[in-house]
């Protein structure tokens, strides 16, 4: 019986930590949030682990069904990613 309880606490304590990775990149890799913003979310992640990183994963899907599709998102830059075209800012 105890062999089976430490198993299940390795297993839980693995998705836990996997959730809080996934959590993390999805913070780092946010090119619409200034860094502050994602050093917060990642100190959100690692310190309310499970939930702080399911609320982390949620406001970024929720964020980004709000802003659209790939191509119609804004940069932190002011630049807009468009599919195909490049954007130039010296009026060109």
């Amino acid at each position: 019986m105890r062999e089976g309880m430490q198993t299940i606490l390795l297993v839980l304590a693995i998705v836990l930590l996997a959730l809080n990775v996934v959590a993390t990149v999805l913070v780092l890799r946010a090119e619409t949030s200034t860094t502050a913003q994602r050093i917060l979310q990642s100190c959100v992640v690692w310190l309310i682990p499970a939930l702080g990183a399911l609320v982390v994963i949620l406001f970024h899907r929720l964020d980004r069904r709000r802003q659209g599709p790939e191509g119609e998102r804004p940069r932190l830059d002011g630049s807009e990613i468009d599919v195909g075209l490049a954007v130039r800012h010296d009026g060109h």
